[in-house]
C-alpha cells in the first residue's frame, strides 16, 4: 500500500439508512488546513450523494440520499464529521477513503479512517479491501439494479478520452441540459478528486480532467471525459444520477458509455 494511503474501517451490510459518524486519524499536517481539506472531500462526496449516486441494492437512486449532519471538525488528534444515509450503499466511504488518501500531495498522514453506525442486525465493522482489477466491483458503489434506461457499453478498453450518450425520449430543453450538466459537475468533482483512482494508480498519482456535458443533438447529451484515468466503475454514480433526472426531470431511454 502506498504511503499516506489511509486504512478504511467501515460498516458492511446491503444498505445503510441511519447516520454515521467518521472519524479521520491525523498524523501530520496543521489541524486548520486538515479540516478544510477533509471538509472538500466530503463535501464532494455528499453532493454526489445527495443527487442519488450511491444506492443501496434494495433501492432506486430516486430514494437514496446522503446528507451532512456535522462538519468536520478536530479534536485531539482527530477529525470527527457525521452524515445522514438514506438507503445508500455503504461501499460509498472507499471514495472517500481514496480523495482523502490523495492529501498526500499537501503533506497530510491520515493513516486510519473510521466509518462507524450504531450496533443493528445485518451490520458489522470491516477493513475494508484496495480496489484492484480484480475486486473493484465489490469494493466500490455498485450499479444499481433499477434503471429506467438501457446502458450500452461500447469500447470500453482502456482510453484517456472517454464520453457517454444520454438518449432522452423526448427533445430537451435549455433548462435540462442545465440540470443534467450539474449532476455531471458533481460526477466529475468525484473523479477529478481521485475518488475512482484506483487500480489504475494510487490517488495522488494520477489526475482526470476536462469533464463536460453538451447537447449533442435534439434528443441526446453528451457527457465527455478527454483525460480519464479511473476505474470503470466510476460510470456507476453518473447512472444513478441520470435515473434521478429520468424519473424526474426528462424520460431518459438509453446511455451508451465508450
Amino acid at each position: 500500500m502506498a504511503e499516506g494511503f489511509p486504512t478504511l474501517v467501515m460498516a458492511a451490510g446491503e444498505g445503510l439508512h441511519e447516520e454515521v459518524d467518521l472519524t479521520f486519524q491525523i498524523e501530520e499536517g496543521s489541524p486548520d488546513v486538515v479540516v478544510h481539506s477533509i471538509e472538500g472531500a466530503l463535501s464532494t462526496l455528499v453532493k454526489a450523494g445527495a443527487s442519488g449516486a450511491f444506492p443501496s441494492a434494495a433501492a432506486s437512486a430516486d430514494q437514496s440520499r446522503l446528507i451532512l449532519v456535522h462538519s468536520p471538525h478536530y479534536t485531539n488528534h482527530e477529525v470527527k464529521a457525521r452524515v445522514k444515509a438514506t438507503n445508500c450503499d455503504p461501499r460509498c466511504f472507499q471514495l472517500l477513503r481514496n480523495m482523502v488518501g490523495r492529501l498526500v500531495l499537501e503533506g497530510f498522514l491520515v493513516p486510519r479512517i473510521t466509518a462507524r453506525v450504531d450496533r443493528m442486525p445485518g451490520f458489522v465493522e470491516v477493513q475494508s479491501l484496495v480496489p484492484d482489477v480484480y475486486n473493484m466491483y465489490q469494493v466500490y458503489p455498485a450499479p444499481s439494479q433499477y434503471l429506467t434506461f438501457e446502458v450500452e457499453w461500447l469500447g470500453t478498453s482502456f482510453s484517456k478520452a472517454r464520453r457517454c450518450l444520454v438518449e432522452c425520449a423526448r427533445s430537451i430543453e435549455p433548462n435540462e441540459v442545465s440540470e443534467i450538466s450539474e449532476k455531471v459537475k458533481s460526477w466529475g468533482r468525484l473523479l477529478e478528486a481521485g475518488a475512482f483512482a484506483m487500480p489504475v494508480g494510487f490517488p495522488d498519482e494520477v489526475d482526470v480532467v476536462d469533464i463536460s456535458a453538451s447537447q449533442f443533438d435534439d434528443v441526446t447529451i453528451e457527457v465527455a471525459v478527454s483525460h480519464f484515468k479511473a476505474s470503470e466503475a466510476a460510470w456507476c454514480p453518473l447512472l444513478h444520477m441520470l435515473d434521478v433526472a429520468s424519473r424526474r426531470l426528462i424520460p431518459v431511454v438509453k446511455v451508451i458509455v465508450e
